[in-house]
């Protein structure tokens, strides 16, 4: 091994310990980084073995972006290796390595939106008939379902859901959305009914000295949080024999859909 390539390695090196033990990332983000990393390095060294990565330029960057190795990939793939380069130079300027990166002026690769695909009404009814109603956590299930699906509810709003957020008489829920904005929602007649079933006839069999004022709880009574919802409900997909992934964000994507159709206000629906 060369003295430059040597000084590189030792240089990604010094990064991929930062951003595992200083910055704390995930084990499988700091690997992405480094492979990525590895790529562009071995990318750098075939064009030119004396090129230092402290001496890379703009130009250096985006004639490897722009080369068939990185275009092959998809726009994701294309997207993380952008973020690792400029991660990787701006940890240079941190330590000083380098007055400024030369990734700061390179755009990433714009990244397909993908939109979820809407549940047709009937597939909607063969989910919210999946729930066992006959014990307390299934009719509190289909109680969130009836929720996300009748109200537009974002699950996390739903997970925090207080009682005293619950206007009865109105049909409406006081929830604190994105960015921490409080917003009214109302609610159908479908989903208050199996609410106030479940707040009459489930509830006070999972609630425990510490569920608080949490309207929705788990078996062991504490609130239930967004990754079981998603997982209830990804199940109860399957169950109901829907092929293709079912999560809360499908059903309110469905939600906003079906009212559109029935000619609701986008504006309202964006809320």
């Amino acid at each position: 091994m060369s003295d430059i390539a040597s000084k590189n390695r030792s240089c990604l090196n010094h990064y991929i310990s930062h951003i595992g033990l200083v910055r704390r990332l995930a084990d499988a983000t700091v690997s992405g980084y480094s492979r990525d990393m590895e790529a562009f390095i071995s990318w750098l060294t075939t064009h030119d073995a004396s090129r230092r990565l402290l001496d890379v330029s703009t130009e250096d960057i985006e004639a490897y972006l722009a080369s068939s190795k990185v275009t092959s990939k998809g726009a994701r793939s294309r997207a993380r290796l952008t973020s690792a380069i400029r991660s990787y130079f701006r940890y240079l300027v941190h330590e000083k390595e380098i007055r400024i990166s030369p990734a700061d002026r390179v755009t990433s690769p714009r990244t397909p939106t993908q939109i979820p695909r809407a549940l047709s009404i009937k597939q909607v009814e063969a989910i919210l008939h999946v729930p066992d109603i006959t014990t307390p956590t299934g009719i509190r299930d289909r109680a969130v379902i009836e929720l996300i699906y009748g109200s537009g509810l974002r699950v996390s709003e739903c997970c925090n859901l207080t009682q005293s957020a619950i206007d009865r008489d109105r049909r409406v829920l006081k929830v604190m959305g994105k960015g921490s904005k409080g917003r009214l929602v109302p609610y159908g007649e479908t989903a208050a009914l199996w609410l106030g079933r479940y707040s009459s006839d489930s509830r006070p069999r999972l609630v425990r000295n510490a569920s608080g004022e949490t309207v929705f709880l788990s078996r062991r009574g504490n609130p239930l949080n967004r990754k079981g919802v998603w997982r209830d409900i990804e199940r109860y997909g399957r169950l109901a024999g829907i092929s293709s992934a079912v999560s809360p964000h499908v059903l309110r994507h469905s939600f906003a859909t079906h009212m559109l159709k029935a000619g609701a206000n986008l504006r309202a629906l964006q809320s």
